[in-house]
């Protein structure tokens, strides 16, 4: 007798999974806009209490919960609702981590994506972030400070940093790892560099923090404003290099490693490819959306990083994970030999 299988069944499972994905960011969103985890954050409440409290019909706040329920971030008991971890860390506005404006921003131009396939065409979005740079940065460095922040002091933990470093911060947004370095070492000091239209976002955060009599603001372009040659301690770019393209993130790993002393380290966080671009899956996601929003952004492989940072003079390359969702690179400039 012969057997013989069935043949592999097809599971439309994951298709389903990324239309509900679109679903659920849009639920996540509106959630944001009815302050409903914010309405959360002091204690469970019953639906009929949290629609007072945000504004919403009862029955139409109820479907919202229940998708909340189903992706994850709020928890239902009969007809009380609460924050799961993940909401009370991450959604409450005002708290340490929160991403509540990141869900907003970090997309890009939301107008951009329902053109995606225009863009692969063309190889240029509708609507790319350069055109208006001040604008929509403005925004996103003010998003994606809390999270930068929490990653940047356990950095500046696992590596040591301490003493009286002098730190340059380019492309620095609201200079979240500027100001951790500032905060760890009471006698640092910082100058932190962006567009015109954004460095005051550095210099608000600094007054926030208590330590802006220690941080100078230099506006302009990284490409193009004046740094002193071999004098700071400590030079970060911090997400900004996928925003240029591979020549120039490598120009600007240059630019950063000539204003390093010797013995000098820099500090490099962005969102890094397995050298096969087979993961992880947030870095591949994260190149489609500087695909969608910007005309030179793209996500690169830990090789390419490597071979710049290399190729800059920079020596004793690691990688390392402070946080959750944060990877950085730190190379040292030697004390022998200049950066090219």
């Amino acid at each position: 007798m012969t057997s013989t299988s069935a043949p592999a069944v097809a599971d439309p499972g994951a298709v389903w999974r990324i239309i509900q994905g679109f679903s659920a960011y849009w639920a996540t969103v509106a959630a944001l806009d009815l302050g409903l985890f914010d309405a959360l954050a002091g204690g469970p409440q019953a639906l009929e209490e949290l629609a007072e409290a945000t504004g919403g019909s009862p029955s139409h706040l109820e479907g919202l919960v229940d998708a909340l329920v189903a992706v994850g971030l709020l928890g239902r008991a009969g007809d009380r609702c609460s924050l799961l971890p993940v909401a009370e860390t991450f959604l409450v506005s005002g708290a340490r981590r929160s991403m509540a404006e990141l869900v907003r921003w970090s997309p890009g131009p939301w107008s951009n994506w329902p053109h995606l396939a225009d863009t692969v065409r063309t190889g240029r979005p509708p609507d790319p972030v350069e055109d208006a740079p001040g604008e929509f940065y403005g925004h996103l460095v003010d998003a994606t400070f809390p999270t930068q922040h929490a990653a940047a002091c356990r950095a500046v933990e696992v590596l040591g940093i301490g003493g009286a470093p002098t730190v340059l911060d380019l492309g620095a947004g609201a200079a979240p790892w500027a100001i951790a370095v500032l905060e760890t070492c009471p006698e640092a000091r910082a100058v932190v560099n962006d567009l015109p239209d954004v460095v005051p976002a550095a210099i608000r955060a600094a007054e926030r923090h208590g330590v802006a009599d220690r941080c100078r603001a230099l506006p302009g372009d990284y490409f193009e404003v004046a740094l002193d040659d071999a004098v700071h301690d400590v030079v970060v770019l911090a997400n900004v290099c996928r925003a240029e393209g591979a020549e120039g993130a490598a120009a600007l790993i240059a630019r950063a490693a000539r204003a390093l002393r010797p013995g000098g380290r820099l500090l490099l966080a962005d969102y890094f490819l397995d050298d096969d671009r087979t993961g992880p899956p947030a870095a591949l996601m994260l190149g489609l959306t500087m695909m969608a929003a910007t005309t030179r952004g793209r996500v690169f492989c830990r090789h390419d990083f490597s071979s710049w940072v290399e190729a800059s003079g920079l020596t004793g390359v690691e990688f390392l994970v402070p946080l959750p969702g944060t990877e950085i690179l730190t190379a040292v400039r030697p004390t022998e030999g200049a950066p090219r």
